[in-house]
């Protein structure tokens, strides 16, 4: 998400089935908006938009 500017999306492609679980996780924690999730031939793809501003994150969260 560095390389991505704010406001911007990103689009995961991803075949681990567990990603359905971690992805939204990553985003809630990161400060992330989960734009959708969806499945397509067992490939899970995600859309991630970047905030336009950054978030306030508590110090103590689990991920960087």
């Amino acid at each position: 998400m560095r390389g991505v500017e704010p406001g911007g999306t990103l689009t995961v492609l991803a075949t681990d089935p567990v990603a359905r679980i971690d992805f939204p996780y990553y985003c809630h924690h990161a400060g992330l908006e989960l734009l959708s999730t969806t499945c397509q031939a067992e490939v899970l793809i995600f859309k991630i938009r970047k905030p336009k501003t950054a978030v306030q994150l508590a110090p103590n969260r689990p991920i960087g």
